[in-house]
């Protein structure tokens, strides 16, 4: 999940680098999908997949938007991955807080505990404000 909000506009070609880097980086049988997040939600492509240069052609569809729903796109990854057999997992690269879910932090750690997936945030930093 690539936070897409306002705040990272000076980010957005470093995390557009480090995301393709992780990408390049997946194991053969690992599959993933790429998400944005901002006032929005977003998924590309459509499904899993396991195409590396369909991911990172993914990258360049990312749309921006204010503020940063943080929370619930970790929600919406988590339900994506419901269906999904084996090792499960949400990557997210951000600059902040979450500004404006509906889903709160805790309940977002709850759904995580009981659907055993794992969460990674790695974090840049920003010099919007």
């Amino acid at each position: 999940m690539l936070d897409t909000s306002a705040s990272m506009t000076g980010n957005l070609e470093l995390l557009s680098r480090a995301a393709e880097q992780f990408v390049i980086r997946m194991l053969p049988k690992d599959k993933g999908l790429v998400g944005a997040f901002n006032d929005k939600i977003e998924f590309f492509p459509a499904s899993f997949t396991a195409n590396r240069d369909t991911l990172i052609a993914s990258l360049k569809d990312l749309d921006f938007g204010n503020p940063t729903r943080l929370y619930d796109a970790i929600a919406a990854s988590m339900d994506r991955l419901n269906k999904i057999e084996g090792r499960r997992v949400v990557l997210v690269f951000t600059d902040g807080d979450d500004t404006n879910s509906r889903v709160n932090g805790n309940d977002v750690l709850e759904q995580a505990r009981a659907n055993e997936v794992m969460i990674y945030a790695v974090g840049l930093r920003s010099d919007y404000f």
